[in-house]
């Protein structure tokens, strides 16, 4: 039963918010080059509702206060940057909007979070990645609806990944946590921190370390992620295995960049590289997200099955691996990768069958 929850709520907050729908102008930014604006702030202060604002690669010291139903496009996580100067927040988010494609941080010698949101209403937080800032990686709380946080890699903030509080929530309508990487945050590994009657969902993430700060007795839905810590459910515990972890040197206060790829014996993505690189080992992660959930963009052979964490559904997922090498052809009817056509290609195409994609 709670699977049949969380798989129908997160239809609804994905595909019923209307994020992301709306048909309006494009406001380029570009610090360095031709564009409609060279800041940030400046080009979200004249848009207005269903237009985007698409972010030239470059770093952009500034903070950025969003506007409801204004969309903020960065051109990639791992060439546009937001980088903070202020205090409290590096991106305040807003209602009916999306926030995709940056790096997102803020350290300073004050308390700085690197998104902050305060009774957001259909927002989306993916394909970041929101690290090295000085509070929380993100920070919600209030009256929270139709909430999305997916596809990021939360890792090395100084007092947290993710910090939920919430009233009168409702796991169906509140957040949605999906294929995140959130580790490597705070010295006492304090990963998420749920407090005052928080409900939100969790599928498909990769968790370092989980508390309740002040836990209310909410029902906590957690499907399919990869705990250091076993929660119950089909949530496991186990070494990712990512290709470089990233570290914090608590005495400097220094933040040390990883890969957060997942280790493959069929190739990961070596995105310094620009090419697939064989691994001598296969994480656990890969093919293990919710069966239900769509694989996306990933690259074939991968098992029907979404990987978790935050390259899982996209082009940079870690390809599956069957104990052979990857086929050279792709055979009709092999649904899963594995050179051969049977009955779990049989299964693959049953469980999805009619599903509207």
């Amino acid at each position: 039963m709670r699977r049949a929850i969380v798989t129908a709520a997160a239809v609804f907050l994905v595909l019923g918010t209307g994020v992301g729908f709306t048909h309006g102008r494009t406001i380029t930014v570009d610090d360095d080059g031709p564009a409609d604006f060279s800041t940030i702030q400046a080009a979200i202060d004249d848009a207005n509702e269903g237009d985007t604002v698409f972010v030239a690669l470059g770093t952009y010291k500034e903070d950025v206060i969003m506007k409801d139903g204004v969309n903020l496009q960065g051109a990639g996580a791992e060439e546009t940057t937001i980088d903070g100067c202020g205090m409290y927040t590096v991106v305040r988010g807003a209602n009916s909007c999306r926030l995709d494609g940056f790096t997102i941080t803020g350290y300073v010698d004050y308390d700085i979070h690197g998104v902050y949101c305060e009774h957001a209403q259909n927002l989306t937080i993916s394909h970041n990645i929101i690290k090295n800032n000085t509070e929380y990686g993100i920070f919600y709380y209030g009256q929270i609806s139709s909430l999305v946080i997916s596809n990021n890699i939360i890792v090395g903030n100084r007092s947290g990944g993710i910090y939920c509080s919430t009233w009168e929530a409702h796991p169906e309508t509140e957040a949605l946590i999906i294929n995140n990487i959130i580790c490597d945050n705070h010295h006492s590994n304090q990963d998420i921190c749920l407090w005052s009657g928080t409900s939100p969902m969790f599928v498909n993430n990769i968790i370092g370390g989980f508390e309740y700060c002040d836990h209310w007795g909410s029902p906590l839905f957690m499907w399919n992620n990869i705990l250091s810590h076993q929660t119950g459910g089909s949530n496991i515990s186990v070494e990712p295995m990512f290709v470089a972890r990233g570290h914090y040197d608590w005495d400097t206060w220094t933040w040390y960049d990883g890969d957060y790829h997942l280790k493959s014996e069929a190739r990961h993505w070596d995105a310094n590289g620009g090419r697939w690189t064989k691994d001598e080992v296969t994480s656990p992660c890969i093919d293990a997200g919710d069966p239900m959930t769509p694989i996306g963009l990933e690259p074939f052979p991968n098992a029907g099955i979404i990987n978790m964490g935050a390259y899982g559904g996209t082009a940079e997922a870690s390809k599956s691996y069957f104990g052979n090498p990857p086929c050279e052809v792709i055979v009709a009817g092999d649904v899963n990768g594995d050179c051969k056509v049977n009955f779990l290609d049989f299964r693959l195409m049953a469980l999805h069958w009619l599903e509207e994609r």
